[in-house]
């Protein structure tokens, strides 16, 4: 299966989960509402705006894998060549259709 068909898959089904992406911007927003429930103080917004933007790139980053991992394991079931796969038999192909012009022209 190609990249891109892959690629798309997968922000397809992180996308399904609400994990794309968290930006800064958003953590600090999520910080900032845990100021105004009192749960955190102004000058640790900052800090806890870190913490979660990480969590949230590591969170994403394992179910990135964990993700990528199934699909190849799908793909495998699936008896899809891989590009590689594709690529030699493309040359292969190539080879006959020369060798095919060139009896042909004798």
């Amino acid at each position: 299966m190609s990249n891109k068909i892959e690629e798309v898959l997968k922000k397809g089904l992180l996308a399904g989960l609400g994990l794309v992406a968290i930006t800064k911007e958003k953590a600090q927003e999520i910080a900032g509402g845990l100021i105004e429930k009192g749960e955190t103080s102004r000058k640790d917004v900052n800090a806890v705006a870190r913490v979660i933007f990480e969590r949230a790139q590591k969170g994403r980053e394992a179910i990135e894998s964990k993700i990528e991992e199934t699909m190849k394991k799908i793909i495998a079931r699936m008896n899809i060549p891989t590009r590689e796969e594709f690529q030699e038999l493309k040359k292969m192909v190539e080879e006959i259709r020369k060798k095919s012009n060139t009896r042909i022209k004798k």
